[in-house]
């Protein structure tokens, strides 16, 4: 018996074209919804990303500084107000001149008004004593410039070791003021730095120049005087173990800022990484300068003076100023640094993301807008495509305090 033909022609019926049709169009539209879930997805996550890395970026950037700034000035204070406001050294035949101060800010260019322009340079001094501890200690006798030695009032040479480095600080009145000089005393003076060259012994510490790179003979000019018989320091003078002098400074990697005085004494360099917080550390242990990356996209750095100008000092900040002090006196006010940083995420957003320039407080109540990148040739506010963060603290000089408070 014959199968039916009808039957057999059902059996072999495929898919129609309208079918295959209606099934394309079904896939092609899936696959356009995928396509833009995950464009959409990817989008999101790389703006997350460049916001966290904004966020990681300042936060850790901010807590730098702040560790540093707060231990500025640590192991050169002894109570009181120095009587100068230079420390000067030699190591060789190398000059090196310091402003006594626990912090020192450099003021950025480009302000149209109030306080802001162009990043701010912050320069952060302190000693490093690996002893764990050092007396301060005072001069029984004058010193002479050509003196190699120094005799203390009393035999506290506790702490001392040879290759420690010694600031030595002229006598100074409780306004801050050199005190009266006896005869043959050298004024006006500044701080040196001078360095032990043998094994203490009783109430001599020697600075010879055999083995001890920072010494130097009675021609040099670290030491106040013109003849090797001035009285460089007199009888009363403080000596400070400082153990090594370290010298940090940060400051921002802009490539419209040149100026050495504003990258910390460095020259620009054009294969460093632009809009980075750098680190320039300089420390008297070899004298040597590092140069280093810290944080990436970081694109300014503002920084003012807080000053406590109560009489007698309570330890509170009346004010903020970008107005460098220039008197001993004038740096005893200085007891807090406010530092503001902004970052900047690495995407750049087809939308306009930020609509406004961001702002910090220097004075800690009226905003002002930071300056920002300048946009390339033919773009105009570039600036509203990137995400921002800013980051800001007040940071207490701790040691400035602590002097303020053993002052008589």
């Amino acid at each position: 018996m014959k199968p039916s033909l009808h039957c057999s022609r059902a059996a072999q019926g495929g898919v129609s074209l309208i079918e295959l049709m209606v099934g394309v169009v079904i896939g092609l539209l899936a696959t356009l919804v995928i396509a833009q879930v995950a464009g959409l997805y990817e989008t999101q996550k790389r703006q997350t990303s460049a916001s966290a890395d904004a966020q990681i970026n300042g936060a850790l950037a901010l807590h730098t500084l702040q560790r540093d700034i707060e231990m500025g000035g640590y192991g050169l204070t002894s109570g009181g107000v120095a009587g100068c406001t230079q420390i000067r050294g030699k190591r060789s035949a190398t000059n090196y001149d310091w402003t006594f101060a626990p912090v020192l800010i450099t003021q950025g260019t480009g302000a149209t008004g109030g306080t802001t322009g162009r990043a701010d340079t912050i320069q952060v001094l302190m000693a490093n004593n690996n002893n764990g501890f050092a007396l301060p200690m005072q001069l029984r006798e004058h010193h002479r410039k050509d003196d190699s030695s120094f005799v203390l009032a009393e035999r506290i040479n506790v702490g001392n070791r040879q290759g420690d480095m010694l600031l030595v600080i002229p006598p100074a009145n409780v306004a801050g003021t050199a005190s009266p000089s006896p005869a043959g005393q050298v004024s006006p003076h500044w701080c040196s730095l001078a360095q032990i060259s043998a094994a203490p012994s009783g109430d001599t510490l020697a600075h010879g120049t055999s083995g001890a790179p920072w010494n130097h003979d009675a021609t040099s000019t670290r030491f106040p005087g013109d003849l090797g018989s001035d009285i460089a320091y007199a009888a009363g003078s403080t000596l400070i173990n400082l153990g090594t002098l370290a010298d940090r400074c940060y400051f921002i990697s802009d490539p419209n800022e040149t100026t050495a005085t504003r990258r910390c004494g460095l020259a620009a360099d054009s294969t460093e990484m632009a809009y980075t917080l750098r680190l320039r550390t300089f420390t008297t242990a070899d004298a040597s300068t590092t140069n280093q990356d810290i944080f990436p996209d970081i694109i300014n750095l503002q920084a003012v003076y807080g000053i406590d100008t109560t009489a007698p000092a309570d330890g509170a900040v009346d004010s903020w100023t970008t107005t460098t002090p220039t008197t001993g006196a004038g740096w005893a006010q200085v007891i807090a640094v406010r530092v503001a940083l902004l970052a900047r995420g690495t995407q750049y957003d087809e939308r306009e993301v930020t609509t406004t320039v961001p702002n910090w407080r220097p004075d800690g109540v009226t905003a002002e807008p930071f300056t920002l990148p300048a946009c390339p040739s033919g773009e105009n506010d570039c600036w509203k495509h990137y995400r921002y963060r800013v980051f800001e603290s007040v940071m207490p000089l701790r040691n400035m305090l602590w002097q303020a408070r053993q002052s008589p």
